[in-house]
Formats: structure tokens, C-alpha cells, sequence
């Protein structure tokens, strides 16, 4: 692969696998919180995972992956953090060849149980292998909540 690429939008044959929310259910139930741990106090400022997956969606970004630290405690499986992936169909970087060497993700990495703030990363990613191994090469914005 090249080092320079340009972004390109809009080709019909570029396809990304969105997650169902059934998986995302299933790697990542915290997602599906209602709200925070009982365990914090009022004053702690909950960010639904779900309505932010609402929003990107509405905006063309697509869900692609989502993990959650594994625990015995049934209080992290339902409130402990968890990252989502999302990435836009159209939003790509093209290779001198023409074939799509990397593309823009956004990273949201949230918890409901108050350990960490919600972070949200926006970057993009190149493939550098066969394998599918990808590197952040450029950081667009990122914020701690």
C-alpha cells in the first residue's frame, strides 16, 4: 500500500459489515442501559450508548463493531464500559490502484457504572496488512465527557 490517499465518496461497491443490534446486544449489553449504575449519585451525567448509535446512524455512520470488558459482576455486565465502532459508507481512502486502502472511524468509549468518562475519537485508519491489521494515521478530533 501507498502512503498517500485521497478521500473519496460515493462508490457503489464499497460495502461495510454493520452490526446488528442483536450482536451488539449480545457483545455488548451495557449499550442497551436505561440508565446509570444505582450505585452513583444524581448528579452523575448519563449518556445513553443507544441514542448515540440513533444519532451516528441518522448521520450515515453505521455501527461496525462493539466489545465490553467481560466480569462476574452482573452490575458491570449491565453498567461497565464498553467501545463502539461506527464507520460511513462513502467515507474512504483510495489507494494509488483505486481500491480502498483505509476510512474515517469514530470510536465511542462509554460507561454507565462511573469508572471512566465517555470518550469519543474520531480518526483514520489504513490497512497495512492482508490480515485485515489496520493503524491509526491521522487523528481528526477526540473529547473526554
Amino acid at each position: 500500500m501507498t502512503q498517500s490517499a485521497s478521500l473519496s465518496t460515493g462508490n457503489a461497491n464499497n460495502q461495510i459489515a454493520v452490526m446488528s443490534m442483536e450482536t451488539a446486544r449480545e457483545k455488548a449489553p451495557a449499550i442497551f442501559a436505561t440508565g446509570p449504575s444505582p450505585r452513583l449519585s444524581k448528579d452523575y451525567k448519563f449518556t445513553s450508548s443507544l441514542q448515540l448509535i440513533e444519532h451516528l446512524d441518522a448521520a450515515g455512520w453505521k455501527l461496525t463493531d462493539a466489545r465490553q470488558s467481560k466480569s462476574n459482576k452482573d452490575v458491570y455486565a449491565k453498567y461497565g464500559t464498553h467501545i463502539m465502532k461506527f464507520s460511513h459508507p462513502d467515507i474512504y481512502m483510495k489507494d494509488d490502484r483505486g481500491g480502498i486502502e483505509g476510512r474515517p472511524q469514530i470510536v465511542i468509549c462509554n460507561d454507565h457504572h462511573g469508572n471512566r468518562p465517555l470518550q469519543i475519537e474520531a480518526a483514520c485508519f489504513r490497512l497495512v496488512c492482508s490480515n485485515g491489521l489496520m493503524i491509526k494515521t491521522r487523528d481528526f478530533a477526540s473529547t473526554k465527557e
